[in-house]
């Protein structure tokens, strides 16, 4: 209302009965310019307020409707206005938060991010924040909030902060887990230690969760690890000594066989009774956990999120949770393949023994500690005895069977110092540290051989083999890992020549006889240039004495050595691949030989060449053999080839069928040193062989207790099974009348030996020829 009074007399009595507080202006005393004046400022104030009014109801309608959350505020945070939005961010009702403080729903933590939002800004100022803030029912979500100031620049009090607010959990946590798996796969490409990147994963999802806990558990060689940087040190103490227990629970509990979150109040889950009381102690009542598998779906262990309210996780929680385990899993295979890779790198696939190159490194570092020490350093070099002849009979199956045995056997004589490698082959070494004397070594190694002489069980066959082990010892042998490696080999090859099945400590006289070894593989090249190589014949004869036939045995003839006998240089020609050489050289010239006294006159008989193994593995065997005979117009009728058991026994259907072409153009076969080896006798009726040829070692034995010797025995049944299958056999290595007599009664077909001559040269065997032997009819 507007009262307009005309006279200042009667002012008083127009006001009686009048509320002040109804008056809008008391003008007085009348003057129609003000008047008019007055009224455009009232009507102008009328309009303005129903602007106003038509403002705040569009506010409300739009902050209603919203899905965003729309607050208004006092400066200092108060909540004035909050839109029913509320219930949905954050849980509450909006009553409940106005007049309370802001900080009441932002997380700790994040208090600061608004600091600049409620600061003393100017009219229509924007600004933007985005923070964690707490729910009613304790999750932490992400919102992400616009800010506007409004009011009256000249009234202080009138200005207010509106918020618009809208909950971005699931992008920031998107954004978060981008980035983390973007750093976690580079820090895997760095091949970054795994702990580490456990630790950065647990602490990432602790930046999520500020007021809570991480930790990852992980099954490693045999043993439960834990990852927990921040959780109390009594906390994590008391949950290691149970992380067995709460494993096994949790793999019991998943039923999907791929992730899942569990989640346990653990006042209530009888698993968690045992550390209930140290996690009270840090108002810890909750844990969010997921089991982590690996890519075949084996569990590998798991992640947990300790929380101090009881809260659920929602589906951003198990978002982040199975995001953070596909990451624990790649990281955690990542780093087991790169370890199985480095392993196999460093270790024999075969074996699971340190390889040639992990060898040498523990080697470098064993001698560097005993240079600081002063204590002795030994090392073995070790192999197989005729290791080639279980591969060539048996197959390499059989024979790595055979080396696993042989490693194990060796490795239940070490210390957990001592370090055991294979080197390739058969080949082992064997590191000696923290040694008291030198005889300890030799102790040891004595131990070894006597060790392998027990029978090893080898695809159902039982193997008895002998091993050789050459000794050299740091620093008396040598001073450096190359020269203390090379002499332990001299040594090896030292106790070989020896005889094998024992062990040779170094000595300084082995360098003198590899410096001859290597003189002499220089010189066996220019053999047959030089024409040093020459034939000696040893004599066989029946058991009346006739002659029957000869055997061809090489000889050298070294011009400043003399006379060299096979034993000398076949060895070296073997391993150079010389033998190819010598071994058509032989055959040609017994052939050459044979025929020149056949020309001359002399009785015809049969001559046995030795064949190679590497020499009958070549293509062209067979065509040599015929090149030969044809070259010097000999009857395939008087060559006879000598082959051992590794021959029969390698690749029998390609041996067979070689054997049968060589058998087919009239020349006869031999099985040399038979008994010594492995092959199966049955074997024998499958392959075109016409003579066996009893080893020179059962012949030697058979001059003790004769009438009950099991090398008679031996004997007998070799003979007894040889003409079962219409094969002549003969005895090798006859050296006295009485293992003649034995041998002639146990029904041999033939004998060779010193008694009835050694081997002699072409010339001699001409004049014998001559001499003793009838035309054959």
């Amino acid at each position: 209302p507007v009262i307009f009074l005309t006279g200042a007399s009667s002012t008083d009595q127009k006001l009686k009965g009048l509320e002040l507080g109804a008056i809008d202006y008391i003008i007085k005393p009348f003057d129609p310019a003000e008047l008019r004046a007055r009224v455009k400022t009232s009507l102008r104030t009328k309009q303005l307020l129903g602007s106003l009014q038509q403002s705040e109801e569009r506010f409300r309608f739009l902050a209603e409707n919203s899905s965003d959350m729309i607050s208004r505020h006092t400066r200092n945070g108060d909540f004035l206005y909050v839109s029913p939005a509320c219930k949905n961010v954050l849980g509450y009702e909006p009553d409940e938060l106005v007049a309370s403080p802001v900080a009441r729903v932002v997380s700790e933590h994040d208090v600061g991010e608004l600091t600049a939002i409620f600061g003393d800004h100017p009219i229509d100022t924007v600004g933007t924040a985005t923070f964690r803030a707490r729910r009613k029912d304790g999750r932490i979500i992400w919102l992400e909030s616009t800010a506007r100031v409004v009011g009256h620049a000249n009234d202080h009090a009138a200005v207010e902060i509106h918020l618009s607010s809208r909950d971005v959990t699931l992008r920031k946590q998107a954004e978060t887990l981008e980035q983390g798996r973007a750093l976690v796969l580079q820090m895997i490409a760095e091949n970054r230690p795994l702990p580490e990147v456990l630790e950065w994963l647990v602490r990432m999802v602790e930046q999520e969760y500020p007021a809570a806990y991480s930790s990852a558990v992980l099954l490693a060689d045999g043993r439960l690890e834990h990852t927990a940087p921040s959780l109390p040190h009594e906390l994590k103490a008391v949950l290691d000594n149970n992380l067995l227990r709460f494993a096994s629970g949790l793999c019991s509990d998943s039923t999907t066989g791929g992730p899942a979150v569990t989640c346990s109040d653990m006042e209530a889950d009888p698993r968690w009774a045992v550390i209930w009381e140290a996690a009270a102690k840090h108002s810890i009542t909750t844990c969010w956990s997921i089991l982590v598998y690996s890519s075949a779906g084996d569990v590998l262990g798991m992640f947990a999120i300790y929380h101090k309210d009881r809260v659920q996780p929602d589906r951003s929680a198990r978002t982040v949770l199975e995001t953070i385990g596909k990451l624990v899993t790649i990281a955690t295979e990542h780093q087991t393949l790169t370890y199985q890779l480095a392993y196999r790198a460093q270790h024999d696939s075969l074996t699971g023994l340190p390889n040639r190159l992990l060898f040498e490194d523990r080697l470098t570092q064993a001698l560097g500690r005993a240079q600081r020490d002063g204590q002795p350093v030994a090392l073995f070099c070790m192999d197989l005895d005729r290791f080639k002849f279980v591969n060539d009979t048996l197959g390499h199956h059989a024979g790595d069977t055979l080396l696993v045995q042989y490693a194990r056997r060796v490795e239940g004589l070490l210390r957990q110092t001592d370090t055991l490698a294979r080197m390739g082959g058969d080949e082992f070494a064997l590191i000696l540290s923290d040694l008291s004397t030198r005889q300890d070594a030799l102790t040891l190694a004595q131990k070894i051989v006597e060790a392998v002489k027990a029978p090893f069980d080898v695809a159902g066959h039982e193997l008895f083999v002998t091993g050789s082990i050459g000794v050299a010892v740091f620093p008396n042998d040598a001073t450096d890992a190359a020269t203390l490696q090379k002499n332990a080999d001299l040594a090896l090859y030292r106790a070989k020549s020896l005889g094998r099945n024992r062990f040779q400590s170094f000595s300084s006289d082995m360098l003198t006889a590899t410096s001859d070894r290597l003189s002499l593989e220089n010189q066996l090249r220019r053999v047959l240039t030089a024409g040093e190589l020459v034939l000696y014949y040893q004599p066989q004869h029946d058991p009346h004495g006739k002659l029957v036939g000869l055997e061809a045995l090489v000889r050298w003839n070294h011009p400043t050595l003399g006379l060299l006998l096979p034993g000398k240089f076949i060895s070296v020609a073997e391993d150079t691949g010389f033998i190819l050489n010598i071994g058509e050289w032989v055959l040609d010239e017994a052939c050459r030989q044979n025929k020149a006294w056949q020309d001359a006159g002399l009785p015809p008989v049969r001559v046995a060449v030795n064949v190679s193994a590497l020499q009958f593995a070549q293509p062209g065997f067979t065509d040599a053999v015929t090149a030969a005979l044809n070259r010097h117009g000999l009857s395939s009728k008087w060559l006879e080839l000598e082959i051992t058991e590794s021959l029969l026994m390698k690749h029998t259907r390609e041996t067979a069928a070689k054997l049968e072409q060589i058998r087919a153009k009239g020349v006869a076969i031999a099985l040399d040193d038979f008994g010594t080896g492995y092959s199966s006798l049955a074997y024998l009726q499958q392959l075109p062989i016409d003579t066996l040829k009893i080893d020179r070692s059962f012949v030697r034995q058979i001059e003790a207790a004769a009438s009950t010797s099991s090398s008679l025995a031996v004997i007998r049944a070799i003979i007894s099974l040889g003409s079962s299958l219409g094969m002549s056999v003969v005895a090798e290595g006859v050296e006295t009348e009485h293992q003649r007599d034995l041998l002639c009664a146990a029904g041999c077909h033939g004998l060779q030996g010193y008694l009835f001559g050694r081997p002699r040269p072409a010339a001699d065997i001409a004049k014998l020829l001559g001499n003793t032997l009838r035309p054959a009819a």
